[in-house]
């Protein structure tokens, strides 16, 4: 390997320090992150379901509820999610889980919509004197989300808050995302179906890199692993030849005896293929003079690497697409 080559990957392994320190910080964040509890109450809209109060429908169509004439019925969705890294259990709520709605709306009914993962136990109970539609589960994991449906009455669709105490979770978190539309990622791009071929080329390009990077990866070890049975086989028998042909290496190698690196990885790559053959010595698969650090530090920059195309890919693809 030229002498400029090496120059090259010096100053790269420099910057091994600087990964280690990102890793060991994302480590610790992630180890602080996956100790929270998180709840999350979605609002995802309304829909009117019935509307008699324009347009002189009120003197051709009636409906009651309970004996009691309306105009309107409207229905609004909700979310409630796990949005933190630990399950939260029965035991775990201390003051009821209920979406509290303003006096003056004016509740009907409430229903579980669906779940996912779908089939778990998820419960609403309506109770009209406090306008609140309680919650109840035995266990909702990290994840899990439930669809609550609440359907009312002539009433403007005010958005309640859920509300409730859970062990070691700080508050719940209430969001409306009933007027958000995913925003396009390709806003120079006017064609769907030319947004669609640029999203998959940059997905499968970032796949594939993260799976080049994992080969790579792969065959850096086994060459290592080669290395290592030369090394233990043959390096003594190597060094001494080395010095019979090179004499005037011999303070490089007693150096390298002296600080405690044997078998000095600047004198494997001395003799030729033919001398190694004449003496009965295998080819020294380290042909790129790499020591033990080396290769460590190589091998944690393609796994920092490897880590962060496959973490892009996984964030296109479950990701909204905003087509």
């Amino acid at each position: 390997m030229a002498e400029t080559e090496k120059q090259v990957l010096s100053k790269l392994f420099r910057l091994v320090p600087i990964f280690s320190v990102v890793i060991a910080m994302t480590a610790l964040l992630t180890t602080v992150a996956a100790r929270r509890k998180g709840l999350t109450c979605t609002y995802l809209g309304s829909s009117h379901l019935v509307s008699v109060g324009s347009g002189g429908l009120e003197k051709t169509v009636k409906v009651e509820i309970a004996g009691q004439t309306v105009t309107s019925i409207s229905k609004m969705s909700f979310a409630v999610k796990n949005t933190g890294a630990l399950a939260i259990r029965s035991e775990d709520v201390k003051e009821p889980i209920g979406l509290y709605f303003p006096k003056n709306v004016k509740l009907i009914n409430a229903v579980v919509d669906g779940t996912s993962p779908p089939g778990f136990s998820f419960k609403v109970n309506l109770d009209a004197s406090q306008n609140v539609v309680f919650c109840e589960f035995p266990l909702l994991n990290s994840g899990d989300e439930a669809y609550l449906a609440v359907y009312i009455y002539d009433s403007p669709e005010a958005i309640p808050e859920l509300k409730g105490r859970v062990v070691d979770l700080k508050a719940i978190s209430n969001t409306d995302e009933s007027g958000k539309q995913l925003q396009n990622p390709f806003p120079y791009l006017a064609s769907i179906a030319a947004r669609k071929v640029i999203y998959l080329m940059l997905l499968i390009f970032n796949i594939l890199l993260c799976a080049s990077i994992i080969m790579i990866l792969a065959k850096l070890a086994l060459e290592y692993i080669h290395w290592r049975g030369w090394l233990r086989q043959w390096g003594d028998t190597y060094e001494l030849a080395v010095l019979e042909s090179h004499p005037e290496l011999k303070p490089e190698y007693d150096r390298g005896r002296r600080i405690g690196r044997h078998k000095t990885p600047k004198l494997f790559n001395t003799l030729s293929v033919q001398q190694l053959t004449q003496k009965g010595i295998p080819k020294n698969p380290n042909t790129a003079d790499f020591s033990p650090r080396l290769y460590f530090g190589f091998a944690v920059f393609l796994m920092f690497l490897a880590a962060l195309f496959g973490l892009t890919s996984s964030f296109m693809y479950f990701a909204p697409k905003g087509f």
